[in-house]
């Protein structure tokens, strides 16, 4: 566990100019995966993200099957996660994004956030993140997406519905929920904010 909260902590550092690096962690008994979502640019002059790897855990290696996937020797998975206007990756980068996910695009839109939060082992682990409002209706797409594992389904409307209210109550400076926001979705996602909003009975404050 230690170290995969070394890995979140350090991931971020590796952002490079203009990027935007989501990493969230499913937690299971016997292994642990760790998915990095990113916009990424040229800087050959920073980390690659296998050298941030294997400087905490020696043994990871490229998956050859799946070569935007690295594994440790116990199991632990780093997927990397890019929007194809954030690809070619820097030259020194051995992984190769999915760059077919087209709706990691969507990630890159509005404000992304900077915070540190607490690790398990009272330690401080910076996460840049995309916008909130963005990756909450991603969530509510995820879920609807007809490829989608069903048993994943679920699990992404929650989080959407989650992101939302925390946007909704808590981070209305920040990120409002405003009809700004809601005319720049594509729509396919108003559509689902649309919905939310109509079972939560939110308005927009500024809607006219």
């Amino acid at each position: 566990m230690a170290s995969l909260h070394s890995i979140l902590a350090r991931s971020a550092h590796f952002r490079p100019r203009g990027a935007r690096l989501c990493a969230s962690a499913r937690f299971h008994r016997q292994r642990t995966n760790l998915r990095v979502v990113g916009g990424i640019r040229h800087n050959e002059r920073r980390k690659s993200l296998m050298a941030v790897l294997q400087s905490i855990d020696s043994t990871y290696r490229l998956n050859p099957k799946k070569p935007y996937q690295a594994v440790n020797g116990a199991g632990y998975e780093v997927e990397l996660l890019a929007a194809p206007s954030r690809v070619p990756l820097p030259k020194n980068e051995v992984f190769e994004p999915m760059v077919s996910l087209v709706e990691q695009e969507w990630l890159l839109r509005g404000k992304a956030a900077f915070v540190v939060v607490a690790t398990q082992r009272h330690r401080a682990c910076p996460l840049y993140v995309p916008d909130p409002r963005w990756m909450a209706v991603h969530k509510l797409w995820l879920a609807k997406k007809p490829e989608r594992n069903a048993q994943k389904r679920p699990k992404d409307a929650r989080q959407g519905q989650v992101l939302l209210d925390a946007c909704r109550y808590f981070l209305t400076d920040a990120y409002p929920l405003d009809i700004d926001f809601v005319l720049d979705l594509p729509e396919e996602l108003r559509d689902l904010f649309n919905d939310w909003a109509q079972e939560a009975g939110y308005g927009p404050p500024n809607a006219k």
